[in-house]
């Protein structure tokens, strides 16, 4: 996420959405759906300034990265 341009905060943010969603997925658990969608709900809003190119300092790639992130993560949904 260094590349992505965000501020340390939001990619701190973006970091922890991630993990939740990672951790719902691979708990010994059946995932719960509500839990599941929120979190991709968060790491989805996270994405979108990358995005929509809103990060000033964003590498080459992020904004496409971020594009195709949203669509997977939308998908899963």
């Amino acid at each position: 996420m260094p590349e992505s341009g965000l501020a340390e905060r939001d990619r701190a943010d973006t970091e922890a959405a991630a993990e939740e969603v990672l951790a719902e997925v691979t708990g010994p658990d059946t995932p719960e759906p509500g839990r599941l969608r929120r979190a991709l709900n968060g790491l989805k809003g996270a994405l979108a300034p990358v995005a929509m190119g809103g990060s000033a300092g964003a590498a080459a790639g992020a904004q496409e990265w971020a594009h195709a992130a949203i669509r997977n993560l939308t998908a899963l949904m």
